[in-house]
């Protein structure tokens, strides 16, 4: 069937596809250009970059009040939060627990962000 009439799965997302879109999630966050902070004790203000390095499904919960075809998963994060560009090579990262939302999108025939 053309990609438009793809149904969602009926199971839920793959590991594959929650690392997939967990990663795909920092890095519009990148392309948005980072996440901005300014600290109120002296309003100095700058931009950390995240950097997924690997995420590990945990588990996942159907959002069944949402809609039938989103999810919500647990994940662990292999990530870094750098001042600059983060290499794995030179910055330390860590293990974060995190919920990722993943959406059916029928007309790529994929799970991606809602």
């Amino acid at each position: 069937p053309p990609a438009a009439e793809i149904p969602a799965p009926a199971e839920e997302p793959s590991a594959a596809d929650v690392r997939r879109v967990a990663i795909e999630e920092y890095e519009r966050l990148e392309q948005a250009g980072g996440l901005p902070l300014t600290m109120t004790a002296t309003g100095k203000s700058f931009v950390l970059h995240a950097k997924v390095f690997d995420a590990r499904k945990q588990s996942c919960e159907r959002l069944q009040h949402i809609t039938p075809v989103q999810w919500e998963c647990t994940a662990e994060l292999l990530m870094s939060i750098c001042p600059g560009d983060c290499n794995p090579a030179f910055e330390p990262s860590s293990w974060k627990a995190e919920r990722v939302r993943v959406k059916w999108d029928p007309a790529a025939g994929r799970w991606a962000l809602p």
